[in-house]
């Protein structure tokens, strides 16, 4: 077990002062003054109160991952002997390994805080994609949730550490981690879904639908992931649209199962799936809209194959350099 110290200067934090009850620290550019609460010992859940502060600083031998999620609900930062960080310099988190590779679903405090309903699910996703919204109106705008509502699922999002008034945007605080914990607790999109095969290949059969679906059509799934993050051939549709279309006009085949399913034409009940600002990219001749890339990652993991996963990863660094360079 190495001091805190120790452990701040591997990841990168230094110390730039300190006294009995303050330690200023730097990181990549970045300075915060933390008010400190030193435990002598390993504080248990029921012991631990909302931070005094957003700069208030937690200081112990170790956390369970208990006490960690409870921290992270209250507003806290901190830091142990035993390697466990998790410092907020305003919209910038430093995290220790061990913490941001914990899975998210087991987090009860992230849970509670996404399971409340579609309008959450929309408000989370907008903050993830980026860029940041100046207002609670823009949100509301984007997103289709009320202004009430876009009020309410941000003070509980504060309350939980999870997001952050930065120069009047807001911002998730730990963009990584709400990411996840989104991807594994999003009930889907819903709605009514139709499935169709053809004898040509998936593009093929995806660009003959598109010609006689509604404009606002955007493709999600693999050929959302081919059009973001090349990485494999596509092997199924999933087209969001605004209402049905019959396609047999295009020489497609309803068929009743997802096991012969080329193309999956969805009406869903989940409006954000379209993004705030139009995505599209140009394919054989085409301009095609793509759906907004977190739904994007949601349907590639629940195809749940090797393959699927690995695209899914090359969207996600994808999504990553792109919202959080915005």
């Amino acid at each position: 077990m190495t001091n805190w110290v120790d452990t701040l200067a591997a990841l990168g934090v230094e110390v730039a002062s300190a006294d009995a009850r303050h330690v200023a620290l730097r990181h990549a550019g970045r300075s915060r003054s933390f008010l400190l609460d030193r435990r002598s010992r390993q504080p248990r859940p029921s012991e631990l109160a909302a931070a005094a502060s957003p700069d208030a600083l937690l200081i112990a031998p170790k956390l369970s991952v208990s006490s960690q999620e409870r921290l992270l609900g209250l507003g806290w930062s901190w830091i142990t002997d035993a390697g466990q960080v998790h410092l907020r310099f305003g919209d910038h988190v430093v995290s220790s390994p061990a913490r941001t590779a914990e899975p998210a679903s087991q987090s009860p405090v992230i849970a509670s805080a996404l399971i409340r309903g579609i309008g959450t699910f929309a408000v989370i996703r907008r903050l993830l994609t980026g860029p940041p919204p100046v207002s609670q109106a823009d949100l509301a705008l984007t997103t289709g949730v009320t202004q009430p509502r876009v009020s309410q699922i941000l003070q509980a999002l504060v309350r939980q550490g999870l997001v952050t008034r930065y120069e009047g945007m807001w911002r998730i605080t730990d963009w990584d981690y709400v990411l996840q914990s989104w991807l594994a607790q999003y009930p889907g999109p819903g709605g009514t879904t139709t499935c169709w095969t053809g004898l040509d290949d998936v593009w093929s059969q995806a660009v003959a639908a598109l010609s006689v679906l509604p404009g606002e059509a955007v493709v999600s799934g693999d050929l959302g992931a081919d059009l973001l993050a090349p990485w494999r051939q596509p092997r199924r549709a999933t087209v969001y649209v605004p209402a049905l279309c019959d396609l047999k006009q295009t020489g497609l085949v309803q068929v009743g199962g997802t096991a012969d399913t080329a193309v999956a034409v969805c009406v869903p009940d989940d409006r954000s799936v379209w993004p705030a600002e139009a995505i599209t990219r140009s394919f054989r001749g085409h301009r095609i809209r793509v759906a907004d890339p977190i739904q994007v990652l949601w349907d590639m993991q629940a195809a749940a194959d090797d393959d699927s996963i690995q695209a899914a990863e090359q969207v996600a660094r994808w999504l990553s350099r792109t919202a959080q360079t915005r």
